[in-house]
């Protein structure tokens, strides 16, 4: 009798010491809603926020222009995770993420859901692969191996289509298990070529306000310098 679970996604957290303590909430004013995602994703492990929770709520938010979605997370389940990243996707609203201390594993793809991901100062994200637990025999193992690899490829890819670069890029830093700081999610990091070898969009100074603008992670103005966007 085999029993495996090839959903999870966590951070292993002998890395930050603890799980992020902290919690979720979504309130809405006006056109505006803020959203805290501090703590786990998914409730089977974790004791998080469910995909179900997370779009139950943001339905109830009603109709909003724009979002704020606030993460410190050491990520959690790859499901929900995914689900949260493509309601993020999906809605008319413009959602900004800031980062304000940790968007690690699953939410770092959560992240990516943003039109722009403020990176505050000192704040990181960190890829790696995804961790299961799996009892069972020989045969059952290597096909956890195996679903364990197309859940990596297929989070690569999201990382591919929002950052550029190619799956396979992507795949060699999850293997590494990469971190960055705010000043790292440009170059050397990120890839400067697309799929295909096409330049990716670089930073420059955006004076716009009011409009719609392409996704970016940008660092938040510092008393001593401008702020620079950064496509992502």
């Amino acid at each position: 009798m085999a029993s495996c679970s090839t959903a999870r996604n966590a951070l292993i957290f002998a890395h930050a010491n603890a799980a992020v303590t902290g919690g979720y909430s979504i309130k809405a004013k006006g056109s505006e809603a803020e959203i805290y995602l501090y703590g786990d994703v998914g409730d089977s492990w974790f004791g998080g926020v469910t995909a179900k929770q997370f779009a139950d709520d943001l339905k109830a938010a009603g109709k909003v222009d724009n979002i704020h979605l606030h993460i410190n997370s050491p990520g959690g389940d790859v499901f929900d995770g995914l689900s949260i990243y493509r309601l993020l996707v999906d809605h008319k609203a413009k959602v900004i993420v800031h980062i304000d201390g940790l968007a690690a594993s699953i939410a770092s793809v959560i992240a990516l859901a943003g039109d722009r991901v403020v990176m505050q100062p000192h704040s990181q994200m960190m890829i790696h692969n995804p961790w299961a637990l799996c009892v069972g025999d020989a045969a059952d193992m290597r096909e956890a191996a195996e679903r364990l690899d197309r859940h990596s490829d297929n989070i690569a890819s999201v990382y591919a289509e929002r950052g550029g670069g190619d799956v396979k890029h992507w795949r060699e830093l999850m293997q590494a298990e990469t971190w960055f700081t705010a000043a790292e999610a440009w170059p050397p990091a990120w890839p400067a070529r697309g799929p295909g070898g096409h330049r990716q969009h670089r930073p420059h100074q955006d004076h716009r306000t009011g409009a719609r603008l392409r996704r970016r992670v940008v660092h938040p103005r510092q008393p001593d310098q401008q702020r620079r966007a950064q496509a992502i």
